[in-house]
């Protein structure tokens, strides 16, 4: 369930790859999609865990976070700080599936 919601995420980076224009409607799924991510991670699992599952929730909530910030911070027309924004977000977008495989693993190999 979550991994099918990671790849619907990835589709706007992906589509802004691919071509210079806008991808005004992905952006617009991207962000409402974005803000069920907490409900979402609440119907997977009830607590944040311990160890690397702390981790990743905590990454997973602060991706979330950055993501409502982005409105606030373009309204403030300040390119280090929206650029220090997307780097961060794209960071933590990034650095999940790594967590999220290496959860995946153990899940199914301890199962």
């Amino acid at each position: 369930m979550l991994v099918l919601f990671f790849v619907m995420q990835w589709r706007l980076s992906v589509a802004r790859m691919g071509s210079a224009a806008p991808a005004t409607r992905l952006l617009t799924l991207h962000r409402d999609q974005g803000a069920l991510a907490p409900l979402l991670l609440y119907l997977h699992a009830i607590s944040f865990g311990y160890a690397y599952i702390q981790v990743m929730s905590v990454a997973f909530i602060g991706l979330v976070a950055l993501g409502l910030l982005q409105q606030p911070l373009a309204r403030l027309n300040s390119n280090r700080l929206n650029t220090a924004w997307l780097v961060v977000h794209v960071a933590l977008a990034a650095a999940l599936p790594l967590l999220i495989g290496y959860h995946a693993f153990n899940a199914f190999y301890y199962e």
